[in-house]
């Protein structure tokens, strides 16, 4: 156990707390995993301080002007949609966007299914809902316009394991002016997080974005310049009562929500980008229909 501790104590000395505890959680699993194939008797790591997983001095609120400048400086249709999809969506870069397929967009209803590597081996959680923004339509029906016929993927030029998708990021930003912040993409979903719980319900916000309330609470909500200055400007209110309905629990959001996305399906003609008509789906029933497969931007 002393031993332990000294290498937290290294650790500390060398690294951040959030990293710390990282290794820490780590170690311990590892004695854990040991203990079970009866090759250890004690966990020396089960009495060790964890810490923190949070580390606020690298949390960055990216606003929707640097978004935009950094959007258009990207260099074609699909990294302006993946940058999208980060900020706008919250999905996690890259195992969600490039799982996506068109077979997961619903066009006619303004809605996309997300299926989630990370939190798969959660009972439930493996796929969730999630709204096609008014931001993203435009530049979904850009990707889709430019994508050869029958291909079944949305995100197609950065699928190779080599490909370094933080580098070519980095590129990006810097292209556009702006300055690259810490944890690229993870303030991306942060900020996202931030900004949709200020519009809509936190339960909603949560199933939209495939985490807890504790999770959004510790790792991605920002408190931004915004909230100051809406603080120092907003006139006080008393004796107004606000009427409120009851929160809808989050399992029970993501049950309905689900009700209207059928099981993945397989990946075929059927349900990739016909010939026929660049702006007519063809995919299974409940994805799109024909009847309802004209592709129009939501605006």
């Amino acid at each position: 156990i002393g031993e332990a501790k000294d290498w937290r104590r290294h650790l500390a000395g060398e690294y951040s707390e959030a990293y710390t505890g990282k290794m820490i959680r780590q170690a311990r699993m590892i004695w854990r995993d040991a203990i079970d194939r009866k090759l250890l008797a004690d966990n020396p790591f089960a009495a060790v301080k964890v810490g923190s997983a949070r580390n606020p001095s690298r949390q960055r609120f990216i606003d929707r002007a640097t978004i935009g400048k950094i959007i258009d400086a990207a260099p074609d249709p699909q990294w302006k949609l993946l940058i999208a999809l980060a900020r706008y969506a919250g999905l996690r870069v890259p195992s969600e966007p490039l799982g996506l397929t068109w077979a997961d967009i619903n066009f006619a209803e303004g809605r996309m299914v997300v299926h989630s590597p990370k939190t798969e081996h959660h009972a439930g959680k493996g796929i969730r809902v999630v709204p096609i923004f008014a931001e993203l339509a435009p530049l979904l029906q850009a990707v889709f316009d430019a994508a050869p016929e029958g291909e079944a993927h949305v995100i197609t030029r950065y699928r190779l394991a080599n490909t370094n998708l933080r580098t070519q990021f980095n590129r990006i930003i810097k292209a556009a002016g702006v300055a690259p912040w810490p944890r690229l993409f993870q303030n991306l979903r942060s900020s996202a997080a931030t900004e949709l719980v200020e519009r809509f319900p936190a339960h909603v916000v949560n199933a939209w974005l495939g985490h807890t309330e504790e999770v959004a609470q510790a790792h991605y909500r920002t408190v931004t310049d915004d909230h100051f200055a809406a603080a120092a400007t907003a006139a006080p209110t008393r004796g107004v009562k606000v009427a409120r309905n009851p929160a809808q629990q989050p399992a029970e959001m993501v049950g309905k929500l689900l009700q209207t996305a059928p099981p993945r399906a397989p990946l075929s003609p059927e349900n990739t980008k016909t010939p026929e008509n660049s702006g007519v789906w063809s995919g299974p029933p409940g994805i799109r229909t024909q009847n309802q497969g004209i592709m129009s931007p939501l605006l």
